[in-house]
């Protein structure tokens, strides 16, 4: 079965070697598979899986998961950006999620297929590609041009379309192994240190953060890139909520209790106690007297 590939352009960075090429690689029997038919057949199904398919394009950037600037996306984000009716999304997300085509990993949503669909290559690769394109297409015409079209000039033709795609992928290959060495050096406070300047955090949360990070180094527990992307998404939520103060607070007390994660649910105000709303009755009659 072919493959049909659709490209979603996106650059990183404003240097001509920094630009990124992105793209899905879609099977020709993607429309024949069962758990996308059974989508079409739903009511709206057309839309659902044009829906689909634009959450895999917009889930490219962070491998896989639905994030903007660090920030997971909520229901009411995805009907904005994909234009499409909430009723419509909040329909599309139970159905991807029973069929497995998204998931939900750290209150963030996941495409898990991405990961055999998404290929990439730089700027300059893509050129080098060209180069080595326009090249053949030249030598094919010359070896059609020989005066005998001998055996010998025909025989060179899948020759230099073999030799064409063993330059691509040596090409391809140099500009992509230095970008994964240089991700695999980094350790998780390098990676939240290279990341939180694009979020708005407070000093002191910035530096508990670090405190945290450094703590789950120890631990032999270290973050990875969407991690550290989907805590720092965590971290500011909570103190929009709760105040940085709390939450740094909280923060302490699972490092000194030593918890593998932070508790949350511990910001979260607790009802008084009967014993607690007797104490307060007493207290009101005091006031009597």
């Amino acid at each position: 079965m072919e493959n049909v590939t659709v490209r979603v352009y996106h650059q990183k960075g404003g240097a001509m070697g920094a630009k990124r090429y992105f793209w899905l690689k879609l099977m020709g029997d993607f429309f024949d598979k069962t758990e996308i038919r059974l989508i079409e057949k739903a009511p709206n199904g057309k839309e659902l899986v044009l829906l689909y398919l634009k959450l895999l394009c917009r889930s490219i950037e962070s491998e896989g998961y639905l994030l903007f600037n660090g920030r997971p996306y909520s229901e009411e984000i995805i009907a904005m950006i994909t234009d499409t009716s909430p009723e419509i999304v909040k329909m599309g997300i139970s159905l991807f999620e029973q069929y497995g085509l998204i998931e939900r990993k750290e209150n963030t949503f996941f495409m898990p297929q991405i990961v055999d669909m998404m290929a990439s290559e730089t700027h300059w690769a893509e050129l080098k590609r060209k180069q080595r394109e326009r090249q053949t297409a030249q030598e094919m015409d010359n070896v059609q041009g020989c005066p005998n079209a001998s055996n010998e000039c025909q025989d060179n033709v899948p020759l230099l379309r073999d030799r064409e795609e063993i330059d691509i992928k040596k090409d391809i290959e140099k500009d992509i192994k230095p970008e994964k060495k240089k991700r695999k050096e980094e350790n998780s406070l390098q990676i939240y240190e290279r990341l939180y300047h694009d979020y708005e955090l407070s000093e002191m949360l910035s530096e508990k953060m670090k405190d945290w990070v450094t703590y789950k180094m120890e631990r032999k527990e270290a973050y990875k890139e969407t991690g550290i992307k989907s805590l720092i998404s965590q971290v500011r939520k909570q103190s929009e909520q709760y105040g940085d103060k709390k939450v740094c607070n909280l923060i302490d007390e699972c490092m000194a209790n030593g918890w593998k994660g932070i508790i949350w649910d511990k910001l979260i105000p607790k009802p008084p106690t009967k014993e607690e709303l007797l104490l307060d009755r007493v207290n009101v009659v005091d006031t009597w007297v």
